[in-house]
């Protein structure tokens, strides 16, 4: 999900009120990162912050978690699904997404559209220590969200879930470049979830990711580089109707009510 040049061209970085030393200088390295302004919060309100600088998103940079804060609400990075996808696994239940990759311990899984990486999270706890999860975020603002929080969250009930977020390497790229320079063979599975146009999601946080995201769709290219650089399989998640699975030639895998996975085979 790569976040539009246009969308969010006023972005700035601040910390908590009366944060210490340490915070500052974590909120002045994401300001560097992220290429935008940094503002002493002092004792205004984010509110205030954004009005008053016209900004359209405001990293607030917290102890052990970031927050981007709009005038629409804020998003903080959370496991979401993976947490019940994991409880069912560890049950012995089925995992759709997982399943159809046919994904193991040890294996190599690269997710072309990480968001704030439900899916990462669940193939990480799978491939386990021996696997490799690799998870594209081009959007800076998600991929920092979702690195931190790789990093930092702990999930007080579910150590299953914390390890298995510590194992996901994030790294803020476009799929396109990547796929391009990747050896052939190099990942078991390459996974591709675009963001749909229309979601059945309501939730704010979904809303704010979705206005952090882009819109493209893999092309044909994308899919041959896929093919290329997959050992096993290539998976495509997609609206129910199935549109774009059929256009770039994926064989039905899944259907749903509101989604449908294609897969094209890649093995000898």
């Amino acid at each position: 999900m790569t976040s539009s040049p246009d969308k969010y061209p006023h972005i700035a970085v601040t910390h908590t009120a009366n944060a210490n030393a340490l915070l500052i200088g974590q909120a002045k390295s994401i300001a560097f990162e992220l290429n935008c302004p940094l503002i002493d919060r002092h004792s205004a309100t984010i509110q205030s912050l954004l009005e008053q600088f016209n900004l359209d998103a405001l990293v607030v940079v917290e102890q052990y978690k970031l927050t981007l804060h709009t005038l629409d609400g804020l998003l903080r990075h959370h496991p979401n699904t993976s947490v019940l996808r994991i409880t069912n696994l560890c049950r012995g239940r089925s995992d759709v997404l997982t399943d159809l990759m046919h994904l193991k311990k040890g294996d190599r899984l690269l997710d072309c559209t990480c968001g704030l990486g439900a899916d990462a999270i669940t193939g990480a706890h799978i491939t386990g220590d021996e696997g490799f999860v690799l998870a594209l975020e081009s959007s800076p603002l998600l991929a920092l969200l979702a690195g931190r929080g790789m990093e930092s969250y702990t999930h007080q009930s579910h150590i299953e879930v914390t390890q298995a977020m510590r194992r996901v390497n994030i790294k803020n790229a476009c799929y396109q470049d990547v796929l391009s320079e990747l050896p052939d063979k190099s990942f078991d599975v390459v996974y591709f979830d675009p963001m749909f146009k229309n979601s059945i999601e309501t939730a704010n946080g979904i809303q704010l990711i979705r206005l952090l995201a882009n819109y493209e769709t893999p092309t044909n290219e994308d899919i041959l580089h896929a093919k290329r650089v997959a050992s096993r399989s290539v998976l495509l998640k997609d609206s129910s109707n199935g549109k774009l699975l059929s256009q770039l030639n994926f064989n039905l895998a899944k259907t749903g009510r509101h989604f449908a996975y294609g897969i094209i085979c890649c093995s000898d």
